[in-house]
């Protein structure tokens, strides 16, 4: 029996090995157990770990890349294979040696994190006994998920994390469209319509063509008005982008209060707008803004001091239309223009109003008498005008005092009235009797009133004693007319003897 063997030994070595193999390989190997060369090299053991490479041609690039388990684990990475893949133990036995409750999936290269950690193994590894896989990527179990359509590329981990793969995480700030305002809290497909990313249109117009309100008119920088924090709220820089900064009320105005139709270009005058409200007619020509400001159409602002007629007195507190009442056509600038239905004089003082009257009051006049041949003196510089010029007609006014005051004297001491009276008081008089008569008054005559020998209005009195004294004549005329040779001036009754 031995010789035999012996003798089979020597002519077919394979057959030997065949008789002194272990066990059965497993299914996977079973087409190979006819074949132990197929495996085995005779007394080299390290050639075998050469020829399950070459038959498992994967694993050899997974080592020779580096990538996956075979590639990335250093206690697989060179080891005999059949420490760990040990076979000859039957038809089905596990070769693989895997517990998928303990395997550290970080040993492959691709660690388990978020909703990945609650996945069964079969959920990527679908096919019963094949571990690996081709792809550890995204797309290698995702692809099918790819509403993009690979348009993107494999980098899927650049948007989405794997704790929920319907909730992107892009960094949209990477683009060249960051986004601002209520752009950061729309969703995604409100701008990327059929989750197509790559080829968007990044100007406003491609997503509010239809908030347009202008229909283009205004080009497609929409930025240069609006912001991303809300979209009819402008921004637009009147003072900046225009010719027409907005003062005052024009600044508290929406934008269709003067841009009536969109994109439509407006003249920059003041009529563009307020035409209707002009009620001067065009006679003032275009230039509004010399009279009116922003604070408000009706209060004009027009400097009339630079004139040939300043504003003082009366006249600035006065409304435009009370002088300018033909639709603001140029007024003159005499006072007659405006007060002639005032002038009282009748034009019989020509047209130099101001001669008399001032601005402050039409009523008071301030005409300077002292210019005139009748200089008013005493209690006349207080006596009202209307009390010697009573039909308000003053050229031509008697200057003569019988004018104004009653002849007492009916005539008989002449026209020459200041002669005697003062013009501060008219019962105050001067005459100086020795200087202007033939009769000097001396002794009682000086304190005698004037009646007590002028009884009749003053009259002369033919200056004889007997004149005034022939009720007091006890001779009865018989001593002649001339009582002075016996009587004095101090006392009638002394009789002086020569």
């Amino acid at each position: 029996m031995g010789v035999m063997l012996l003798f089979a030994t020597a002519a077919h070595p394979a057959s030997l090995e065949k008789l002194l193999m272990p066990g059965e390989l497993t299914r996977a190997h079973a087409e190979n157990e006819a074949d132990c060369d197929a495996c085995h090299r005779s007394f080299d053991r390290v050639a075998e770990r050469k020829l399950c490479l070459d038959c498992h041609d994967m694993i050899a690039d997974d080592e020779q890349l580096e990538r996956g388990f075979h590639g990335r684990d250093t206690q697989v990475s060179n080891a005999p294979c059949r420490d760990c893949h040990t076979e000859h133990r039957g038809r089905e036995a596990d070769i693989l040696g895997l517990d998928p409750e303990t395997f550290d999936h970080r040993r492959t290269g691709l660690e388990l994190q978020g909703a990945h950690r609650r996945l069964p193994c079969r959920a990527c590894h679908e096919e019963p006994g094949k571990w690996r896989l081709e792809a550890i990527d995204c797309r290698g179990c995702h692809s099918a998920r790819d509403v993009h359509s690979g348009e993107l590329g494999a980098d899927c981990a650049a948007c989405h994390r794997q704790d929920n793969w319907r909730l992107p995480h892009f960094d949209h700030d990477t683009t060249n469209f960051k986004l601002l305002g209520v752009h950061g809290r729309v969703p995604c497909a409100r701008c990327h319509t059929g989750s197509a990313f790559n080829e968007r249109d990044r100007g406003c117009i491609g997503c509010h063509a239809g908030d347009d309100t202008h229909h283009g008119a205004l080009g497609e920088k929409c930025a240069d008005c609006h912001n991303s924090d809300k979209w009819k709220d402008g921004q637009f820089d009147h003072d900046r982008d225009t010719k027409w900064p907005l003062k005052k009320k024009h600044r508290d105005l929406r934008c269709s209060a003067c841009h009536r139709q969109p994109g439509a270009t407006l003249a920059t005058g003041c009529r563009g707008c307020h035409e209707s409200q002009d009620v001067h007619r065009g006679r003032l020509g275009p230039k509004c803004g010399d009279c009116h400001d922003a604070s408000g159409w009706k209060a004009a602002g027009f400097d009339h001091g630079k004139t040939r007629f300043p504003l003082k007195g009366q006249h600035q507190n006065l409304a435009c239309e009370a002088c300018h009442s033909g639709d603001g056509a140029d007024t003159p600038s005499a006072c007659i223009a405006c007060h002639k239905s005032k002038d009282v004089h009748a034009g019989s003082l020509g047209e130099n109003c101001a001669g008399c009257h001032s601005s402050e009051s039409w009523d008071r006049a301030r005409f300077d008498h002292e210019l005139t041949s009748f200089p008013l003196l005493g209690l006349h510089a207080l006596a009202a005008c209307e009390s010697c010029h009573v039909d308000a007609r003053f050229s031509g006014t008697e200057k003569k005092c019988g004018a104004c005051h009653q002849d007492e004297h009916q005539g008989r001491l002449g026209t020459d009235c200041g002669g005697c009276h003062n013009p501060n008081s008219w019962a105050r008089w001067i005459f100086d009797h020795d200087a202007r008569t033939s009769f000097s008054l001396t002794g009682a005559h000086l304190r005698t009133r004037c009646e007590a020998c002028h009884r009749d209005a003053l009259q002369d009195t033919g200056g004889q004693c007997i004149d005034c004294h022939r009720g007091d004549d006890l001779h009865q005329g018989r001593f002649g007319r001339d009582c002075g040779r016996c009587h004095s001036t101090e006392r009638f009754g002394d009789v002086r003897v020569n």
